[in-house]
């Protein structure tokens, strides 16, 4: 080797030792500037979320449940916990407050409204008092499914791969998806459950359920929601807090050498010999669809519009386990999930929803005749009343005194007539949608609230502490939703709300409220190849139901004004071709929802009802136009809803009550209120 290729040893030593410590320094000050989920920061705070159920959730629009969980190991902090990353204008910021002693661990639930996922990650940060940010952190990978055909599993189960196959069971939808949960995961908000369709509980122990979750999740099942709970050598634990919903009594468990009823029904044979572990039960209420000699293997009670379902086999274990048949057991479980409505989906034209609030009882225009009366004395006194005056008192140069003056005059009484018509005071009107089934205690309401302002004001909204609220997303809006905020802390507030000067501004709002006491019977009758629905419809509120119209498919029947204490009698025939949707609805299961095809539809399938609904044909004139355009708002015209012929009986009509709450803590203000029921019937 020669002098020269031997001097250049100690320059290439040290330029590779020099580029090391440049790269692993490089390396070490990127590793410390990126944001780590679970690291926790300088001051001693750990943050981490989950949004959506096991980030899915269905449509576009909607509410999704967050979790959060937060220790901190440091100092007290004092703040909130809020929501950033905001993509649209009209997604507001939504905020809790917390307190975090040191050494202290808490979980924060609520649910956040997005018109469309956040383009970026979804961010949640903790700020202290002063506005800074403590801490935060980042969930990715959000789904949000079809609304209208897709279907939603839940999972509770140490072992949630036994049942991930329910992918497959979509029900002829167009998507299915599976959601590993933990029983922390099951939002307390009953409005947040409605995305999930079917809740699977297998080896937990129910009993860590919260009194909130729990009564969530009863509501849940009476709006359709399917629970399945299991059981095996493990059923007491998972049987503990829903044991008054399930279908059966447990009483215990044994193992049983084989169950030949089981793989006959399914018409697969078994993969695994037994012996095999049941749980043994009894049948309370409902009905058995799977048996082993009188012993419930699957049993079914129905709640309202849902079901629950004990599966007295763990799946995780055999038969279940890897066999073939299993897919057909809970094909079986699966067909009972219903489709809701398209009117119980949050306001899918929410143009529609604004405008309907926006047509204040009120404030109304000033006839055409007043205008035009008033613009003809306006002309008359500064024109030729004001010539002739000023000639015979011989002082026409005094007009450059009196037409300004008559200007101003004028001005003044046009302002006071303006003020008399527009309103002085704020005015909150709300217009709400209730959804539920005659016999249930709670239905789901949607609300759609527009607060008017005289003024360009900055109002503080106040509510219950058991809704969600979000503004709609409207181009007609009065409301500035650029900083808005929505916190939750015992009541719902929205402080600093800026509304301009004579606009509306426009909320949707989504609550559980109770229904009032209509009691309806309907007995189903053979007619040769028909049914007849013969109906039996009692008010038992202290309120008028107005313009009462029992509806199916496209045919109303008009029963006026329902008045408390007041019965009707009607009978209805149902055509041959939707015998069988009736009867699988007096047997639980769900009935034939029809998609729209591919032509574009510009009319609800409520269109042929709306004069009975109504109570007019002229649906602009007077209260008529905010309630028909309420009904326009939950129906997209374009044809991407469901239809929802053989849907069952429903009875609608309107009250004046009010479903909300809401107050102006800042302002006096009037309210208005216009409540539209949609009740289904139950079937004997």
């Amino acid at each position: 080797m020669s002098k020269q290729q031997t001097a250049w040893h100690p320059v290439i030593f040290w330029g590779i030792l020099i580029w090391a410590l440049l790269l692993s320094s490089s390396a070490y000050a990127q590793e410390n500037s990126d944001e780590t989920e679970s690291q926790p920061t300088n001051n001693g705070i750990i943050l981490d979320a989950r949004v959506g159920f096991d980030g899915l959730s269905k449509g576009q629009q909607g509410w999704w449940p967050v979790q959060v969980t937060i220790a901190n190991s440091g100092p007290a902090v004092t703040g909130k916990i809020v929501v950033l990353n905001q993509s649209f204008s009209s997604n507001p910021q939504y905020s809790v407050p917390i307190d975090l002693p040191t050494q202290s661990n808490k979980r924060v639930s609520f649910s956040v409204f997005y018109t469309a996922l956040p383009s970026s990650d979804f961010t949640i940060a903790l700020v202290d008092e002063d506005g800074e940010q403590i801490a935060r952190t980042r969930v990715s990978n959000l789904r949000a499914l079809d609304a209208d055909n897709s279907v939603l599993y839940g999972v509770i189960s140490p072992n949630p791969d036994a049942v991930r196959f329910l992918t497959t069971q979509s029900q002829g939808r167009r998507d299915a998806a599976v959601a590993v949960l933990s029983l922390d995961d099951l939002p307390a908000d009953k409005v947040a459950w409605r995305n999930l369709d079917l809740l699977v509980l297998n080896d937990v122990d129910t009993n860590q359920l919260s009194a909130a979750q729990r009564d969530a999740l009863n509501f849940w099942i009476s709006q359709g929601g399917q629970l399945v709970v299991t059981g095996g050598a493990s059923w007491q634990k998972t049987t503990t807090a829903v044991a008054d919903l399930l279908p059966v009594n447990v009483t215990g468990s044994q193992s049983v050498p084989d169950l030949p009823a089981l793989a006959e029904k399914t018409g697969e044979p078994f993969r695994d010999a037994g012996p095999y572990v049941i749980a043994t039960s009894n049948l309370t209420d409902g009905e058995l669809l799977y048996h082993q000699d009188g012993l419930p293997i699957l049993a079914r009670r129905s709640i309202g519009r849902g079901n629950v379902f004990f599966l007295a086999i763990d799946p995780q274990f055999a038969p279940l386990e890897s066999w073939n048949g299993s897919r057909n057991l809970w094909r079986d479980i699966t067909s009972y999930v219903p489709r809701r409505p398209f009117w119980e989906e949050p306001f899918i034209n929410q143009d529609e929803a604004s405008n309907a609030v926006e047509a204040l009882p009120d404030i109304t225009l000033p006839s055409g005749w007043l205008l035009f009366g008033f613009m003809l004395v306006y002309i008359v006194t500064i024109g030729p009343v004001n010539y002739f005056v000023l000639g015979r008192l011989q002082r026409r140069e005094l007009g450059w005194i009196t037409i300004p003056a008559s200007i101003v005059l004028f001005s003044i009484i046009a302002f006071i007539i303006g003020s008399q018509f527009k309103g002085n005071s704020p005015i909150i009107n709300q217009m709400s949608i209730v959804s539920g089934r005659v016999g249930q205690p709670e239905a789901y309401v949607q609300s759609a609230v527009g607060v008017y302002s005289p003024g360009r004001t900055n109002y503080d909204i106040e509510l219950e502490d058991d809704v969600l609220i979000r503004p709609l997303d409207s181009f007609s809006s009065g409301l500035s939703s650029n900083g808005l905020e929505i916190s939750r802390d015992g009541r719902v507030r929205l402080d600093d709300a800026v509304i301009d000067v004579g606009g509306v501004g426009t909320f949707g709002v989504q609550s559980v409220r109770p229904l009032p006491p209509i009691i309806a019977t309907t007995t189903l009758e053979e007619d040769g190849n028909n049914l007849v629905a013969n109906i039996e419809i009692t008010n038992n509120s202290n309120t008028a139901l107005q313009h009462a119209t029992l509806v199916f498919n496209n045919t109303p029947i008009s029963l006026g004004t329902l008045e408390p204490g007041q019965s009707q009698s009607r009978s209805l025939t149902i055509p041959s071709a939707q015998r069988g949707d009736f009867q699988a609805i007096l047997s639980g299961l769900p009935p034939t929802y029809i998609p729209h095809d591919s032509d574009i539809s510009y009319s609800s399938p409520l269109d042929s009802s709306y004069d009975e609904i109504l109570g007019t044909s002229s649906y602009y004139s007077g209260e008529s136009r905010g309630r028909y355009q309420l009904l326009e708002s939950v129906y997209d015209s374009y044809g991407s809803r469901i239809n929802w012929e053989a849907g069952g009986i429903y009875l609608t009509g309107w009250t004046e009550e009010a479903q909300l709450d809401i107050q102006l803590t800042n302002a006096r203000h009037d309210s208005a209120a216009t409540t539209l029921y949609f009740l289904e019937l139950p079937l004997e």
